[in-house]
């Protein structure tokens, strides 16, 4: 049964083990291989596990399929967004972010200024922050993040 090996995989990432989670997670989607839920699932676990070149490839292969959901559409993204924070690849996220066909929204404008923050392009960093804002639909975080880069721009000034 599906469920019951998603579910395992579930307890198994949970408690750190995170190599049998994997081999759960694998079989869940042995047995219902377009089930793309267990396919992100098992990217968490890689991503938890710190095996990032599997989780990338994972990823691209769900991006080759170019999996879109209109109920949620920045699944890729976060998992891309989780990936290259761990891995401290802000480079390669804004790559990704400028390869990857999805409407400007301010939820990605504030990703995209929070990868530039941490690459310490500030400036740029702030013009996303203020592009989410007039975008909508940035976290509760975003005018804290704001006004922590507007700060950091005064120092170096």
């Amino acid at each position: 049964d599906h469920l019951s090996w998603r579910f395992l995989a579930r307890s198994l990432a949970k408690q750190q083990r995170y190599t049998e989670a994997i081999a759960a997670n694998n079989k869940a989607i042995e047995l219902l291989p377009y089930h793309v839920d267990y396919i992100f699932e098992k990217i968490g676990t890689l991503i938890a596990a710190k095996k990032y070149p599997e989780a990338l490839s994972e990823l691209k292969k769900l991006e080759v399929r170019q999996y879109r959901r209109s109920d949620r559409p920045f699944d890729l993204i976060n998992m891309r967004y989780q990936l290259h924070t761990q891995q401290n690849t802000n480079d390669e996220f804004l790559a990704f972010l400028a390869s990857y066909e999805v409407q400007a929204t301010g939820y990605t404008s504030e990703l995209k200024g929070d990868a530039l923050f941490r690459l310490q392009r500030i400036q740029l960093a702030l013009e996303s922050y203020l592009e989410a804002r007039k975008l909508g639909g940035g976290t509760p975080e975003l005018e804290d993040k704001i006004k922590t880069t507007e700060r950091a721009l005064g120092s170096k000034e």
